[in-house]
């Protein structure tokens, strides 16, 4: 967060922050929460981190019983998650829980880059497919693809936003991915569109 204030006014609060032997952002974000306290009555604590990310607490549905889409970026080479992603995959080809990929990750799964195995595995999954969209689902789309853009360039990050809304016009449930950008979403996500967004391996947890 970036403040614009007088020069004047900053070199002020530079030496009360000192003389308190603080730094000016933290002088600052002390005196702004005193004055709510003082004001409002309203004491701010910082929220306690939630194991599966914010949504996952609220989400009741076991895997079996709701919709579970895997990322692409899910099978990106290297580490537990990757592994962990094989093994959901391997466990949804024998028949053990459903994965299905999502029809705007499928050109994804397609790339070049992607594994041959990963690309044979994912064949044997079941695909959403692309439908027609009604007017308020044309409005929730494109409120998806903006909180999901954030301050990016408009068009950045469409494909990741369409993942979540594919889950959302299908009633929610589970989106599996290593994306961070995601991941920090979660709470809003599933507030709004009953989508979780959590890691292969939280998600294997749940099995």
């Amino acid at each position: 967060m970036t403040l614009r204030i007088d020069p004047d006014l900053k070199i002020f609060f530079q030496k009360a922050a000192t003389e308190e032997n603080r730094s000016l952002s933290n002088f600052i974000i002390n005196a702004v929460l005193t004055y709510i306290k003082d004001h409002k009555d309203i004491t701010w604590k910082k929220p306690e981190k939630q194991p599966y990310g914010d949504g996952m607490v609220h989400q009741k549905r076991h895997p079996k019983y709701t919709h579970s889409l895997i990322d692409s970026c899910a099978f990106d080479p290297g580490g537990e998650e990757e592994k962990c992603s094989r093994r959901l995959l391997a466990r949804s080809d024998a028949g053990d829980l459903v994965i299905e990929i999502a029809h705007s990750v499928q050109k994804e799964i397609d790339h070049p880059n992607t594994p041959s195995d990963v690309k044979a595995l994912a064949r044997t999954l079941i695909y959403s497919i692309e439908t027609s969209l009604t007017p308020d689902l044309h409005r929730r789309r494109a409120e998806i693809r903006r909180l999901i853009r954030g301050n990016a360039a408009k068009g950045k990050h469409e494909n990741d936003a369409d993942h979540i809304f594919d889950l959302y016009k299908h009633g929610g449930g589970y989106f599996i991915t290593t994306d961070n950008r995601l991941l920090s979403l979660a709470g809003i996500l599933f507030s709004k569109y009953f989508v979780t967004v959590l890691r292969p391996s939280d998600y294997e947890a749940l099995l």
